[in-house]
């Protein structure tokens, strides 16, 4: 039974760390896929000159994970324009959906939704090159890091496990 109760602890703290790990891998994974989203939404925007729903639908299928998640509540939410502003709709879809982000990224991805749908082409392209260039800064302060922030929280989660193990015998 003690052995049991030991090895619970030790996977317990092993599972901790991966779980963490993972939050700093998908982190790296929204910042990219968003970045990449919006060089399509600019494009949709300001080059194909399209309305916001269908600049939105067709930016869908070049997200993946969180962000694809973030736009696809956003196209099913774009029905609830005329009732809702769409700042809010953006607002609601970002906090619910981009959870690995941090305060300043989602800050910045916010504000963004209140330029969207309101301004000329011009305008909106340059809030979205305003939007992409702090994730940007962000994901390259972050991304060369992550390898190696994976690996220490993996390597804390089981050493933690096994000196807790240890410790109980």
């Amino acid at each position: 039974m003690r052995y049991a109760g030991a090895i619970m602890i030790f996977l317990a703290c092993a599972g901790g760390g991966f779980y963490k790990a993972m939050q700093i891998k998908s982190r790296v994974r929204t910042l990219s896929s968003l970045i990449a989203a919006l060089e399509l939404l600019k494009g949709e925007i300001a080059d194909r000159l399209s309305d916001l729903p269908t600049a939105l639908e067709n930016t869908r299928g070049g997200a993946s994970g969180e962000a694809a998640c973030f736009i696809g509540a956003l196209c099913q939410s774009s029905r609830e324009i005329g009732d809702r502003p769409f700042a809010d709709i953006w607002r609601q879809c970002a906090q619910e959906k981009l959870p690995s982000l941090r305060e300043n990224e989602l800050s910045a991805l916010i504000s963004l939704g209140g330029m969207l749908g309101r301004y000329d082409g011009e305008t909106q392209a340059q809030a979205i090159d305003a939007c992409r260039d702090a994730l940007k800064a962000s994901y390259s302060l972050f991304a060369p890091t992550a390898s190696s922030g994976m690996r220490a929280a993996m390597g804390a989660g089981v050493s933690i496990g096994l000196m807790i193990t240890i410790t109980l015998f």
